[in-house]
């Protein structure tokens, strides 16, 4: 990205008071999608220094397994689990042992999603199964997926949202940061996912598009997809000419903030949340590593905003 942006030394100027050796790269590219705002993110110094210091990574694991969700957050926010996989070993959803010597699980839901309890990312390995008798075959799973994944219901999402992809469960990434100065959370950012036409998962690298999300739930006029390629419209749908507006969102909001409130060991999150078909907000996954700034600068504006300053004083502290 060789072509200058406006206000490129005062970036440089901010950031270089960290790292002498930072690139501009980032600026150039995110200020075309989010105007000149020197509070840009370089990307490379969000994954070597901010998110570690930020997320400490011996605790990472524990966060990112989803079979460990139903203690950490409660069972009432998430999907149902109907069994789960840990360590080669079956697990009821109270975390029994699964003593039955019988392999096929009655199971009430036709519609079941089986996905990686660890290392499952961007949608990867996510699995959806239409079980037309109501059982499973808990030998085929394991031939299928192997070890460490669960078994879930499907949830319906509000019909709101399946007019962006009838398909897939069409997700708001929100942004959650525990300010350094106070321990409060708060919400510099959001994002609406939209899985491509036909796919069940929403992820930008399954062929996803995401737009920006305002202050109040009002959806940005375009979309994005992982290289930054903008589209007026997707699936169809025209956000250009519209005024799309989230429902619910204030509970969103408070929502997020209440799943971040309950992980004490990390202050930067990206929490993946559907609203169901009463509108009310369900946890589908929790990111504490490999946090994707790239969504919210192509759509949204400058990764931490008014908290970069913030985050930029207490790294000084610690260099």
């Amino acid at each position: 990205m060789k072509k200058k942006a406006v206000f490129e030394e005062k970036w440089l100027q901010k950031w270089k008071s960290l790292d002498s050796h930072i690139k501009i790269d980032s600026y150039r590219i995110f200020s075309r999608y989010v105007g000149e705002d020197i509070n840009i993110l370089p990307l490379e110094y969000c994954a070597t220094v901010i998110e570690p210091f930020l997320n400490p990574k011996q605790f990472w694991a524990y966060y990112n397994d989803k079979n460990m969700f139903d203690k950490i957050f409660g069972t009432d926010i998430l999907p149902k689990t109907i069994i789960r996989n840990i360590d080669g070993s079956y697990y009821t959803a109270d975390y029994k042992i699964y003593k039955e010597k019988i392999l096929s699980l009655s199971i009430a839901s036709k519609c079941i999603i089986v996905k990686p309890s660890i290392d499952g990312e961007s949608g990867r390995g996510v699995v959806k199964l239409q079980k037309g008798n109501g059982n499973i075959n808990l030998e085929s799973l394991r031939c299928q997926f192997g070890e460490n994944f669960i078994v879930q219901e499907c949830l319906s999402q509000h019909p709101y949202m399946s007019q962006f992809n009838n398909t897939s469960v069409n997700t708001i990434r929100v942004m959650t940061y525990r300010s350094l100065a106070t321990n409060e959370v708060v919400i510099p950012n959001a994002i609406l996912r939209v899985g491509a036409e036909g796919k069940d998962v929403d992820n930008a690298h399954a062929g996803g598009m995401f737009c920006g999300i305002s202050a109040n739930g009002v959806l940005g006029k375009y979309m994005c997809d992982y290289l930054g390629n903008k589209k007026k419209s997707f699936n169809g749908v025209d956000y250009s000419n519209s005024d799309f507006c989230i429902p619910n969102y204030n509970r969103v909001k408070e929502f997020a903030k209440e799943v971040a409130d309950k992980v004490l060991h990390h202050r930067l999150l990206a929490l993946d949340i559907m609203l169901d078909e009463q509108g009310n907000p369900k946890l589908i996954e929790v990111n504490v590593g490999g946090f994707s700034a790239w969504l919210f600068q192509y759509t949204n504006g400058s990764a931490f905003g008014q908290y970069t300053d913030e985050v930029i004083s207490f790294l000084m502290e610690k260099k």
